[in-house]
């Protein structure tokens, strides 16, 4: 009996995974066929929705699915495996908390879950779901390029990143890192310096010499002599709040491209 029932779970598991990724890779036209299907499953994804895709460290990910699929199944909605990360689609209007809830429901597993979030209504409705999957997608992808590992995130929650999030603004968003940091990034790939990764902890520690040090594994006097080197590359007044703001603002951004 205890086979049988394995058996039949595991059989819903891999139904309601087709059934996800046939959602979310199919045109709208069939999406829209796929009702009866998403109503046999016992899902509900006619009202908003929220959409969860999520990276797990330390967990096998067969578990980290399976326990994404019983969490979907608590709130009527449908989970699997899709493209490499675990994804969820419940119904709610309230990304952070299914993202809150996914993070714990695979923390109880012993992994960190990473999780990007994103909403919508209407999720059988032409490319609603798709958008709100790539979304979610995205945030995935730059929480993991910031190191943010084991936060939840939404597109707004991510500030400035966010402008990475689209492609249309990919030049200028180059073209302000290299006019306010390319000359310590050059200086760093010419002579394999770390003077960008000091700046990074020199903010980090809200401009405190050994906490800086300390972060790097460094002597503080190194520290001192690598922002010498800093402002020397980039001019007087470096320092002041307008300059140390563009400053950290290209930094986060150089660290998104470069991830």
């Amino acid at each position: 009996m205890l086979l049988f029932a394995r058996s039949v779970t595991d059989a819903e598991e891999r139904l309601g995974g087709q059934l996800l990724a046939d959602l979310l890779e199919s045109d709208p036209a069939s999406r829209e066929r796929l009702r009866d299907r998403v109503s046999r499953h016992s899902a509900s994804l006619d009202g908003p929705v929220v959409v969860a895709a999520a990276t797990v460290d330390g967990a096998d990910r067969h578990r980290a699915s399976r326990a994404a699929v019983a969490l979907a199944r608590r709130s009527s909605g449908l989970a699997g495996e899709h493209r490499g990360a675990v994804v969820v689609v419940v119904p709610s209007e309230d990304p952070r908390q299914v993202g809150d809830d996914l993070r714990a429901a695979l923390a109880e597993l012993g992994g960190v879950a990473t999780v990007g979030v994103a909403g919508t209504s209407d999720a059988l409705h032409g490319d609603r779901l798709v958008t709100a999957h790539d979304e979610a997608r995205r945030c995935l992808d730059t929480l993991v390029r910031l190191g943010r590992r084991g936060a939840v995130s939404d597109p707004a929650g991510l500030g400035v990143a966010r402008l990475l999030l689209g492609d249309n603004d990919r030049e200028h968003v180059t073209a302000f890192i290299e006019a306010t940091i390319g000359p310590v990034r050059a200086w760093d790939e010419r002579r394999r310096t770390g003077l960008v990764a000091t700046l990074e902890e020199w903010f980090a520690s809200g401009g405190h010499l050994k906490d800086t040090a300390s972060a790097l594994h460094v002597h503080p006097n190194t520290v001192t002599q690598r922002l010498e080197r800093v402002g020397e590359l980039l001019g007087a007044g470096w320092r002041e709040p307008e300059r140390s703001l563009d400053l950290q603002l290209a930094l986060r951004l150089a660290r998104l491209q470069d991830g």
